[in-house]
């Protein structure tokens, strides 16, 4: 599975104006001040909400941010995120699982595998780091970091060295609907750039 890299924590949301604080729990992360790392946070948070896997919240704030995200205003286009930054699959009729060429690489089409399973047809396609970069491009008007502090490596969270912030303007503020001030997660979100 891998390791949590990082501690999100939602400061604060104002209109289309979040401010969002991270811990670096892994030695290997860092925050990136860019569109394609302000819009995995939202896109994570998203897909953490869908999924509910935000056990450690109080189950008042747990419920409140589930129902937000199935009821989000721009679901089919977090939906369309959420695959272009993890991949995922895609369920086929019989008839396109058949057509499918052999197993052998050079012949596949742009899924990376296939599978039959309990009657359902599924093929996974790759995560598309462009394609989310150039969707960030268009989703997030700016990205500022607060406290250009270097990526602090602390034991747990410790409020006299909290990491780096980041200011994110969002270009539509329903893009932060499941987004609420007190928010935390653990994530494993990455910069982009360079990965494809």
């Amino acid at each position: 599975m891998g390791s949590d890299l990082l501690g999100v924590r939602v400061l604060e949301r104002s209109g289309a104006v979040l401010r969002v604080r991270y811990a670096v729990l892994h030695p290997d992360a860092e925050v990136a001040s860019n569109h394609n790392f302000a819009l995995q946070t939202i896109v994570d948070l998203y897909w953490r909400c869908c999924g509910e896997y935000l056990w450690h919240l109080p189950a008042a704030v747990r419920e409140k941010v589930y129902s937000l995200a199935k009821t989000h205003p721009l679901k089919e286009q977090l939906e369309r995120w959420v695959r272009l930054a993890r991949g995922g699959a895609v369920e086929l009729t019989p008839e396109e699982y058949a057509s499918l060429p052999s197993r052998d690489a050079s012949a596949r089409p742009r899924y990376v595998s296939w599978e039959q399973s309990d009657g359902r047809y599924l093929a996974h396609v790759a995560p598309d780091y462009q394609g989310f970069m150039d969707a960030a491009s268009d989703a997030i008007a700016s990205v500022a970091i607060e406290d250009p502090r270097k990526h602090p490596r602390v034991e747990g969270e410790d409020d006299s060295n909290p990491g780096p912030t980041l200011v994110v303007t969002v270009t539509d503020e329903a893009l932060l609907h499941h987004v609420f001030e007190g928010l935390e997660w653990a994530s494993r979100i990455y910069d982009f750039e360079g990965h494809f």
